[in-house]
């Protein structure tokens, strides 16, 4: 049996490490999340997006503790599949990206909203926008062969419980000089979800206009900041301490002890002659 093979069978893959990593820290955890969402599944969940995201794998536990923290506190599904909260890997640091879905359950939530959507508006569709004292909203989806076009506009739009309507509209202009000053703008859902992205952008905007009083909220809003700053640069990534992991969960749960531990460790990759390729898709999904 190859050396590479042997390194295969005895250190343990990222999503294990991962796993016994989050197992330390249950308690903490345990602490963050609200009462839909139980610890062992946003752990259970994180763990099987680092396990088929290679990205994921070369992150440090650090971060990736971070990420599983931080959907903790909003009471979000880590992980595309729901498209509410993205682990997107930037070099060796997991980073969160809250999706447009993330924010409209948070919304919804807050039981302040009747209805609430985003749409995306496509060339051969019929909009209009009029405005006044009263916003209203005329569109018509392209519904024939051929395809309707790219997209040249995105709305959201919300009805509050008191009956009042409050709209937004943004050009796809407007979303991509946004996309442009995110840091993920060539990683993680800017890429494999734009139409997502864009419904996100516009109803970030929706929302100043909105009551939407919630911790969870305004915290998924404030975390959302660090990547996705209107009308200014990005930051570049930096990778978090562990500091501000205990920070974080000391805020919340009177200084529970998080543990301290080492970058995940990757086996090395097999030698073409040794092994046959491994097919696995990069997704945040």
């Amino acid at each position: 049996m190859s050396e590479a093979i042997q390194k295969t069978n005895t250190i343990p893959t990222a999503a294990q490490q991962l796993q016994d990593l989050l197992a330390k820290n249950t308690k903490a955890i345990s602490s963050l999340v609200p009462e839909h969402l139980t610890p062992e599944r946003l752990m259970r969940v994180a763990v099987n997006c680092v396990a088929k995201t290679p990205g994921l794998q070369k992150c440090t536990a650090t971060s990736l503790l971070q990420c599983v923290l931080a959907a903790a506190e909003v009471g979000l599904e880590p992980g595309g599949i729901l498209g509410q909260f993205y682990l997107v890997p930037f070099g060796n640091v997991a980073t969160p990206i809250i999706g447009y879905r993330g924010l409209l359950e948070l919304a919804r939530r807050t039981g302040q909203i009747a209805a609430v959507r985003a749409v995306v508006v496509f060339q051969k569709d019929a909009f209009k926008l009029t405005e006044g004292i009263q916003q209203t909203i005329h569109h018509e989806r392209y519904l024939g062969d051929g395809g309707a076009g790219p997209m040249t506009h995105v709305y959201a739009v919300a009805q509050l419980k008191d009956g009042t309507v409050q709209c937004e509209v943004m050009t796809r202009a407007q979303v991509d000089a946004i996309r442009a000053r995110s840091r993920s703008s060539g990683n993680g859902p800017w890429v494999t979800d734009y139409e997502e992205m864009a419904k996100k952008t516009v109803f970030r905007r929706l929302a100043k206009w909105l009551p939407l009083a919630s911790e969870r909220f305004e915290k998924a809003v404030e975390m959302d900041n660090d990547d996705y700053i209107e009308g200014e640069a990005a930051a570049a990534p930096v990778v978090s301490e562990l500091a501000s992991v205990k920070e974080r969960v000391g805020k919340k749960v009177h200084r529970l002890p998080i543990q301290d531990v080492p970058a995940l460790q990757i086996p090395a990759e097999e030698p073409a002659s040794q092994a046959e390729p491994e097919h696995q898709a990069d997704s945040t999904n």
